[in-house]
Parts: C-alpha cells; structure tokens; sequence
C-alpha cells in the first residue's frame, strides 16, 4: 500500500558519501574472519543490543515504508536479534 508520503529526500552525494561510510566499516572488519568465535560472537550480541535499543524507531520507519504495521515489524527486530545471538546459544565454542 502506497501512502505517497516521501520519508527523505536523497541526493546522489548523500549516496556517496554512503557508500564511503560503507566500505570504511567493509575495511575495518576486512579481518572478521579471522577473529576467535568468541570475538566474533560478541559482535553480533552487540549489533543485536542496538538494534534492541531503536526497535521502536526501526519499526516506525519500516511501517511508513511498508505499511505492515509496527506490531509485526518489531516482531520481525526481536526475531532479527534473536538469531544475532544464536552462536552463543547453540555453539558451545562460541560461549567465549
């Protein structure tokens, strides 16, 4: 369902300069795989914990975006996080 409502306006040098912003976080974690499980693990319960913390906000803009509604949609940022904290759940080697 379309709702004609425009959240942002984005000009290719806000696309830019994305990009920039995305392929320096690619650079800083070029080595993951590296890492010990732990370290890794610890990652992902992180990502997990601020995706937790702006579930309502992430929602929001999803719902003006998708119109499914935020009930669902923060369901979907709890099953999102869940899973984040799958390997230290499941995997004994990545407990740390």
């Amino acid at each position: 369902m379309d709702s004609g409502a425009v959240i942002a306006e984005t000009s290719p040098a806000d696309v830019e300069s994305y990009c920039a912003a995305a392929a320096a976080a690619s650079a800083d974690l070029a080595d993951l795989a590296a890492w010990p499980l732990a370290r890794r693990a610890d990652l992902l319960r992180d990502v997990a914990a601020v995706l937790d913390a702006h579930a309502a906000e992430l929602a929001g803009l999803a719902d003006q975006e998708t119109s499914l509604g935020t009930g669902r949609l923060t369901g979907e940022v709890g099953r999102t996080t869940w899973q984040l904290g799958l390997p230290r759940r499941v995997d004994g080697q990545w407990a740390g």
